[in-house]
């Protein structure tokens, strides 16, 4: 059997409950083991190391995600609220300095609430998990992969030690509603070109004192930069199946904010962000229909009827979510708040049948 890539979007706690659904598709199909590779931004990240630290910092059987994990899965998510944590945490004069880099203080947050106390160090050497963020001072991915922060243009240096809950706030450092995490970079030795090793490393030089690493997802919300280029197809040495599990918000339909309302900007930006998410996704979509079997594309708001029509197929039958179900599932917000068990339960099965229905959609 063929390697599986997985990439898990971005999308707070929305999007780790759909995660889930996903994963419990593919332990259900005894599939976790061909997971060679994951990919994940924001959401996806917060659940990858929740995951991980309930699991002993083991990657799961699938028994063990099915028997053992997604009960404490389900646990954590609906009865700790990571987002109000991190705001009390805020209220300390001891954090007012990170007033303006308040992923700093999530970091501490995830700590606390999630019992996440792992580092870098810690993390099994299969699958290989790329934690995704971006660097503001060279608009370029940041990734924390195999115990290296690597940035295009300004390299690569070891973080073995830095903490897990770190890097989970780092991918989560969302502009304006948490902020970004500020790392200081004359503690650490830099080097190019980013993947080099050994006698082909060069010392980097100096650029900046201190660099600010936002969420992933201002550079790629869908986390499928590591595996597939949109122009190009799959990425050298991706030999396999590319699943891309997409849970982030839709854009939001009309345009009523008043003259002076900077969510005016906001919406903007969001339209942005969706088209460069679209064609991402197009790519993706396109390598599908061309390469059946090789890549799927799990949205979130589509119904299984949706993802048939999309990609030209026939739906298959079965006791599906409905249109407004599925609606209401797409329009939970953004947020690291717990989610309410009724709303827990709808996002988790449109996860699980986004991933049923796309097996027979995709072809995989």
């Amino acid at each position: 059997m063929k390697p599986i890539y997985l990439a898990l979007s971005g999308g707070g706690t929305r999007a780790m409950v759909f995660h889930c659904g996903v994963l419990k598709f593919l332990a259900e199909n005894q599939a976790l083991a061909r997971v060679n590779r994951v990919s994940t931004v924001s959401g996806g990240s917060l659940l990858m190391g929740l995951l991980l630290q309930l699991n002993g910092m083991r990657w799961p059987t699938d028994d063990e995600y099915l028997t053992g994990l997604l009960p404490k899965l389900k646990d954590v998510l609906t009865r700790r609220d990571l987002q109000n944590a991190a705001m009390r945490a805020m209220l300390h004069p001891a954090n007012w300095r990170f007033a303006l880099s308040r992923a700093n203080v999530l970091a501490s947050a995830i700590g606390r609430t999630w019992g996440i106390d792992a580092l870098l160090d810690d993390l099994p050497a299969s699958p290989v998990w790329a934690i995704n963020a971006t660097t503001a001072e060279t608009g370029k991915r940041a990734c924390l992969e195999n115990g290296n922060l690597r940035d295009w243009t300004l390299g690569s240096t070891p973080m073995k030690k830095l903490p897990l809950r770190d890097a989970m706030a780092v991918s989560a450092a969302f502009p304006g509603l948490i902020g970004p995490y500020v790392l200081h970079t004359d503690s650490f030795d830099w080097s190019l070109p980013m993947f080099a090793s050994g006698d082909e490393a060069r010392p980097a030089e100096d650029r900046f004192a201190r660099i600010h690493l936002y969420d992933g997802g201002i550079y790629d919300n869908l986390g499928l930069e590591p595996f597939f280029d949109a122009g190009f197809g799959p990425k050298p040495k991706i030999d396999g199946l590319i699943i891309s599990s997409d849970a982030g918000a839709p854009l939001s339909q009309g345009f009523n904010m008043g003259r002076l309302s900077l969510f005016r900007l906001k919406h903007v930006a969001d339209i942005m962000s969706d088209q460069t998410r679209a064609l991402r996704a197009r790519g993706l979509m396109a390598y599908a229909k061309k390469e059946s079997g090789r890549a799927a594309y799990l949205r979130l708001g589509l119904t299984a009827q949706d993802m048939a029509k999309r990609s030209g197929t026939t739906c298959p039958t079965g006791d599906w979510l409905d249109s407004a179900s599925v609606k209401a599932a797409a329009a939970y917000p953004t947020s690291l708040k717990k989610v309410p068990l009724p709303t827990y339960e709808l996002l988790f099965r449109h996860g699980h049948e986004s991933a049923t229905a796309g097996r027979a959609v995709f072809g995989f």
